[in-house]
């Protein structure tokens, strides 16, 4: 539902906060995308995540101390749109099985204990399965403590 009299994210909402991070911080040029209230100038972007503290101020949240966690995006993964572009092409010149999920869990454990999370991310993306599975991809790219990478890692 949109707002009468609103037809941007209020800067202070979680969505603002991502869109100030993504064009501000990091410097996406989303204007030449589209609207960023569109889902589909998003397409092809990736980026690593972290894990970060949002303060909020008073009133909002007060029951969490204004605070609050959330992923946001600490910068960009250039390789994601091409990995993308690959995998869906891929997927439509060979119609084979795709690895299971599991077997996928596996390779990326064998590939935890061998490299560091950044040449594990990017081993990561080289992989459809990977590339293809929205879920999966957020977790390898969340960079914090809570990620794929370091539960891999400590098990």
């Amino acid at each position: 539902m949109q707002h009468p009299k609103r037809n941007r994210f209020v800067k202070t909402s979680m969505m603002g906060k991502l869109i100030s991070r993504v064009v501000s911080e990091l410097g996406v040029d989303m204007r030449s995308r589209g609207p960023a209230t569109k889902a589909e100038v998003w397409k092809g972007l990736g980026f690593h995540l972290k894990r970060e503290e949002i303060e909020y101020g008073s009133g909002i949240l007060e029951d969490r101390g204004g605070k609050t966690t959330h992923l946001m995006p600490v910068a960009v993964l250039e390789k994601a749109a091409k990995g993308k572009a690959k995998a869906t092409a891929e997927s439509t010149e060979t119609k084979a099985e795709k690895p299971s999920e599991e077997l996928t869990m596996k390779k990326l454990a064998a590939l935890a204990t061998k490299l560091s999370r950044e040449e594990w991310q990017k081993k990561a993306m080289d992989m459809p399965e990977v590339v293809d599975n929205d879920n999966l991809l957020g977790r390898v790219l969340d960079d914090s403590e809570e990620g794929l990478y370091h539960e891999l890692k400590n098990k």
